[in-house]
């Protein structure tokens, strides 16, 4: 095919069963953009290998194969996943140990199955910072309805499974790679308060009707507008703490010992320097 999308030529060709896309002199009409994708080609690629592990991750029932083949004429593997599971493709990707030391995040239904139907009880937080009182019995039932549900897999806090940076934490809304802020926001909230040294890796994919989302925000569609958005970060939270259970949580405490003014017994003291 040539740049304006003509084909060319037609050729018969053995191969295995699948598809190969082939792309040669990209640049060749494009001169300035070589010379700049040159200087940046190592940012370029990692980007794009992120972008690839996003869509790795949640592509089941496909095996996805990407090498990289240097001016050397060497070619190793990028990517390589089997599509069994996702928690498979996380082992092909990040290996065995990162798998093993996730969690799967367990639904805020009243039962805890994913069937199972949202309640006010079922969506109030386990240390009452949200009480039933700021859950409408309306937004449960748009939860219901909408037929709003969650699975993922996020570090487990008994192992030393977390990261110094968020480098692998992937959101889905209907099994596309998303980035809501107020979502990523209260899922490393939740997980700093058993784990305050590090960030989690998390796998989230939300379910919902297609009718509740708006893709249209930004030209990349990443960027998306969720109905009843509020109750879904309950929902979120929740969850969290479902699957985290009656684990205490962990905060770094300074210790104030030398700020602490002794008074000798006999001597007069104002009410307000005891305080």
């Amino acid at each position: 095919m040539d740049h304006q999308g003509s084909i060319l030529e037609r050729t018969i060709t053995a191969r295995n069963i699948g598809t190969t896309v082939s792309v040669s002199d990209f640049f060749k009409t494009l001169p300035v953009r070589k010379s700049e994708f040159l200087k940046n080609y190592r940012k370029d690629f990692n980007r794009m290998v992120q972008l690839l592990q996003e869509y790795c991750l949640i592509l089941t029932g496909v095996k996805i194969i990407c090498t990289n083949q240097s001016r050397s004429g060497s070619r190793g593997t990028v990517l390589n996943t089997n599509g069994n599971s996702v928690l498979e493709n996380i082992t092909s990707i990040f290996g065995p140990k990162q798998s093993q030391e996730l969690v799967k995040i367990k639904c805020a239904t009243s039962d805890g199955t994913e069937d199972g139907c949202y309640t006010q009880e079922s969506l109030a937080d386990l240390d009452d910072t949200n009480s039933i009182l700021d859950i409408k019995q309306k937004e449960i039932d748009n939860l219901n309805k909408g037929r709003f549900r969650l699975e993922g897999f996020i570090s487990n806090i008994e192992h030393t499974s977390g990261r110094t940076s968020k480098d692998r934490q992937y959101f889905y809304v209907n099994s596309r790679p998303v980035e809501i802020k107020s979502i990523i926001k209260i899922v490393n909230e939740v997980y700093h308060r058993y784990n305050a040294k590090s960030s989690p890796f998390v796998y989230l994919n939300l379910k919902m009707d297609q009718s509740n989302v708006d893709i249209n925000l930004s030209k990349d569609k990443r960027q998306v507008a969720i109905c009843d958005d509020k109750i879904l970060m309950f929902l979120v939270k929740r969850s969290l703490l479902n699957t985290y259970g009656e684990l205490p949580s962990k905060f770094k405490f300074t210790s104030i010992n030398n700020s602490v003014k002794a008074f000798d017994e006999d001597e007069e003291v104002d009410d307000e320097d005891k305080i």
